[in-house]
């Protein structure tokens, strides 16, 4: 029995359907990927922030959450002076001096912390740099940071609102409204206790 083959044609026609599934996939799939690195990005920083409050209650210390500001010119936005990008933990010791708790860690690739302060509230305090290296920028970064204190308290004023936004860093914000893709994580200054904002 004689098998039949593909025209030309209809060849043709199939890798022409191939070719318009892909152009119309790919920026759903571009954006699918860009929102799970926001909402991981935003977790991560609440978990760090958890971490801290757990530490500062069970040491008795004062704990500081450091958000590093860093320029990486391999990752989107890579912009002169950089973007708020990664956490790290701090403790004090019994002499007040502050000690790494924990690693730098950085947020996923496509995510930054949006650095407008009607946005993100805890990036309002001193623009502070340091000698401790980190990875990538070594001791080129500065950071903004707050305490936890020993009863979970923060060194926030108790009537502010306290939040940092997380945004796409293919996607700077435009004034004080949020970008059409973010997560907001809230602490509250009283207590250090956090709620994670997703739209």
């Amino acid at each position: 029995m004689k098998q039949q083959a593909f025209s030309l044609v209809e060849l043709l026609v199939v890798i022409s359907l191939i070719g318009i599934l892909t152009v119309l996939a790919v920026p759903a799939l571009n954006s699918v990927l860009t929102g799970r690195s926001i909402s991981d990005a935003a977790e991560t920083i609440a978990a760090q922030i958890s971490f801290a409050r757990q530490k500062a209650v069970a040491n008795s210390r004062k704990t500081e959450v450091r958000f590093l500001r860093y320029e990486d010119p391999s990752l989107p936005g890579g912009t002169a002076g950089g973007e708020y990008r990664g956490i790290q933990i701090f403790q004090m010791d019994s002499q007040s001096v502050a000690r790494p708790l924990t690693k730098v860690v950085a947020l996923p690739k496509m995510a930054v912390i949006e650095t407008n302060p009607t946005l993100s509230s805890l990036l309002t305090g001193p623009e502070r740099s340091s000698t401790t290296p980190i990875p990538v920028a070594g001791i080129n970064y500065t950071y903004r940071s707050f305490i936890l204190n020993s009863d979970a308290s923060t060194d926030l004023s108790p009537t502010g609102k306290w939040y940092v936004t997380v945004r796409s860093a293919n996607k700077p914000g435009t004034g004080s409204s949020p970008p059409a893709n973010f997560a907001t994580v809230q602490i509250d200054p009283l207590n250090g206790s956090l709620r994670l904002f997703r739209p």
